[in-house]
């Protein structure tokens, strides 16, 4: 029980780039974005983090509606660069 407690201390979950530009040409969109609002209700149920990242908002659109209601306090983060790597939030110790 002890080990369970320390991971969740470190878990998160990322949401990276459901996006309205980009959503339309995943398989199974629809499914995967209903599980997606599961998780994330999970998460919040359990008090862990939920980070979004959205990819060069001005050309690829916001994080689709379903997933921005999902989260009680949507706050993304937007990245110029493919990789999420490089983010202060993904440097995790």
């Amino acid at each position: 029980m002890k080990d369970i407690k320390a991971l969740t201390k470190k878990s998160q979950l990322f949401v990276i780039d459901i996006q309205e530009r980009l959503f339309p040409h995943i398989q199974d969109k629809d499914f995967m974005a209903q599980k997606c609002a599961t998780l994330i209700q999970g998460m919040q149920i359990l008090e862990l983090p939920v980070i979004v990242t959205e990819q060069y908002v001005k050309g690829l659109g916001q994080t689709i509606p379903m997933i921005q209601e999902a989260i009680d306090s949507y706050n993304p983060i937007e990245k110029m660069t493919f990789s999420c790597c490089g983010l202060g939030a993904f440097n995790l110790k």
